[in-house]
């Protein structure tokens, strides 16, 4: 068991084929044999050893807890598998079970787990329905709440996009798991808890948090959760364009990874090689590794990145068609694929579109990255749009739009830059220079070439 929490699967598999070797009726390992085997992503092969016990139950030890246990296994196997038909069919056997047996701690996890298969069909109130019943059940049994119930109604409320009501479930769930000493947990969900705080804006905190989590996984030796903790890390990084900190990261998790052989979590660190070479403008490079990915690599951030590489090697019309292909992504119910077609859009306009094409394209995605509480995304299309005014001696917008930025309250350099464009432009040079060399101090290794040259435009205007 420890090997599993440690995230070694491929050790616990051997212990437990030796355990069962050594005593064929042991039921229990031979049920923790399927289960480390799905979470070794041999999901077919798990699925296969539950049928198999559950078709010969009479033949081992009567322990109704073991049918409960068997029928939730494959659900949540069949939920790997993205099944989610089959998934909930065993889900409400163990459940109806459970109910039949009055055990309570079943109840609650099967009640979970229909809420998170809910949850990813998009329906969100039978999730949160779900849920619920989860949490009543664990109030009026343990007298406690089910820090997992309170988790995930936080999930659901992110998916909602309600985030300050996420980051309230959030931080209920943390203090609940660490008061029952579920320190694993509570870690998952500091990390969760980090990424809606990057989604504010509110990066140093969100970074805070991951290091917090990174201590307590170190301590746990939760192999996995290092690697999470990092990950989480480097999508911050990402969003900050902090490229030193980034490859930083990115070369101790390769030297982790190689050290402790545990690989599943390939797909995430091949990702994420590929969104460091296209943040550092390196576009052939990115194609060439996105062109090598096999087939089955599915990913629609990744085939994004190939299309923005495509265009900046050349081919104009590789977004324009995509675009007018999937047009009825913009106006679709799905708000993240209308972020996604408008972050296309942004950036083919961005090449080749007017001015004024191209501030209603911002402003549109402005609109929706507000309506989904995207703080973070907000700032960035402001500064956009900022930069725009700024361009086209546009003062009075410019300074309406640094309001806006002001009134978030986000402590980002790149917004004191901005003002300090603003002022310089309205004549206050000097406290211009003043700020933008404080905005450079506080950007530290992200001040890249192009806040260089604004900073340089600043000091040859005060020369003037």
């Amino acid at each position: 068991m420890s090997y599993q929490i440690q995230g070694y699967a491929d050790k616990a598999e051997k212990y437990f084929e030796l355990a069962i070797e050594q005593d064929p009726t042991l039921i229990a390992a031979k049920i923790e044999l399927a289960i480390v085997k799905r979470k070794l992503s041999n999901y077919q092969g798990s699925i296969d050893d539950l049928q198999n016990l559950l078709q010969n139950l009479d033949q081992f030890p009567q322990d109704p807890t073991n049918e409960l246990e068997i029928n939730n296994s494959l659900g949540v196997a069949y939920f790997r598998q993205r099944d989610f038909k089959e998934a909930t069919h065993y889900y409400l056997k163990s459940y109806e079970l459970a109910k039949k047996l009055n055990n309570h701690k079943f109840l609650i996890k099967t009640s979970l787990n229909m809420g998170i298969v809910e949850k990813n069909l998009g329906h969100y109130d039978n999730a949160r329905k779900w849920v619920t019943e989860a949490l009543t059940i664990s109030r009026k049994h343990n007298n406690t709440d089910d820090p997992t119930a309170i988790y995930l109604l936080g999930q659901i409320e992110r998916e909602l996009q309600n985030t300050d009501k996420a980051i309230s479930l959030f931080s209920q769930a943390y203090d609940q798991f660490n008061k029952n000493q579920e320190y694993r947990e509570a870690t998952s969900v500091m990390n969760a808890h980090a990424m809606l705080l990057a989604k504010k804006g509110r990066y140093s905190e969100a970074l805070e948090r991951l290091n917090e989590s990174l201590e307590f996984k170190l301590k746990l030796n939760d192999g996995i959760g290092i690697i999470d903790s990092k990950l989480s890390m480097t999508d911050v990084y990402l969003e900050t364009e902090d490229i030193p900190a980034l490859e930083r990261v990115y070369g101790e998790l390769q030297q982790y990874i190689a050290e402790t052989k545990i690989n599943s979590r390939n797909f995430e660190m091949t990702k994420l090689g590929i969104y460091i070479d296209f943040l550092k403008n390196d576009y052939q490079t990115t194609f060439d590794k996105i062109a090598k990915l096999p087939d089955d690599f599915n990913s629609r951030s990744i085939d994004m990145v190939q299309m923005k590489c495509k265009q900046k090697l050349g081919d104009k019309d590789i977004i324009k068609v995509w675009l007018d292909e999937f047009s009825y992504l913009k106006s679709g119910e799905d708000s993240r694929m209308r972020m996604y077609w408008l972050d296309l859009e942004n950036f083919y306009l961005e090449s080749y579109g007017s001015t004024l094409e191209l501030q209603e394209s911002y402003k549109q995605r402005l609109r929706l990255s507000r309506a989904m509480g995207n703080d973070a995304a907000s700032a960035n299309i402001l500064l956009k749009i900022g930069q725009q005014h700024i361009q086209n001696d546009q003062l009075s917008e410019a300074s309406d739009t640094l309001n806006e930025l002001k009134i978030m309250n986000l402590d980002w350099w790149q917004i004191d830059l901005f003002e300090a464009e603003i002022m310089n432009a309205n004549g206050q040079v000097n406290q211009s220079i003043e700020l933008a060399k404080s905005a450079k101090q506080k950007a530290s290794s992200i001040w890249g070439d192009k806040e260089e040259a604004r900073l340089q435009k600043l000091l040859s205007n005060s020369l003037n």
